[in-house]
């Protein structure tokens, strides 16, 4: 066994692991060989669990872990490989659970559809009063300018018989 493989495996026991393996991965060049001893801690997680916390994004890997009762400021500061490895672990323990309170969080209100749809029919209903209102305020418009040109057509007839009437 080499020293990396004894370093990285006193690493993986330590809960500040997580925190030095970053910083020796990031300085180190053989770090994409050490991420899988730092972080998947030996094969004690299932590979089902690892490939479903790969495919969560980060903000339902953080609501699932707060959720848990993991502390919010701790799961914040959490980079996607850590969510991962916490949630992997956590499922693989069977000491996932979704506590009632956050059901409440995340997913679906009724009361706030409700909100929602009766502000939008309020929305629609004002769009159209308003198309209403200038569809109106446009046809008197259109009455006024017809009587005004029949009026003008008016005058120009009567002026145009009287000078006729002046030339004979």
């Amino acid at each position: 066994m080499s020293v990396v493989d004894i370093l990285a495996r006193a690493l993986t026991s330590l809960y500040i692991a997580r925190y030095l393996a970053r910083a020796f991965i990031a300085l180190s060049p053989i770090a994409h060989f050490l991420r899988p001893i730092l972080f998947l801690n030996h094969g004690k997680i299932k590979s089902d669990t690892t490939a479903a916390a790969e495919k969560m994004s980060d903000e339902r890997l953080r609501v699932k872990l707060i959720s848990a009762g993991f502390d919010e400021d701790a799961v914040f500061g959490m980079e996607r490989g850590e969510l991962m490895t916490t949630y992997a672990e956590l499922s693989a323990s069977g000491k996932l659970k979704v506590s009632p309170g956050a059901v409440g969080r995340v997913g679906y209100d009724p009361e706030v559809e409700k909100e929602k749809l009766a502000f939008e029919k309020q929305k629609w209903e004002a769009e159209i009063e308003e198309k209403r209102q200038r569809e109106e305020s446009d046809n008197e418009i259109r009455k006024q300018e017809t009587e005004e040109r029949r009026q003008r057509e008016e005058r120009e007839i009567e002026e145009r018989r009287r000078r006729e009437e002046r030339q004979k």
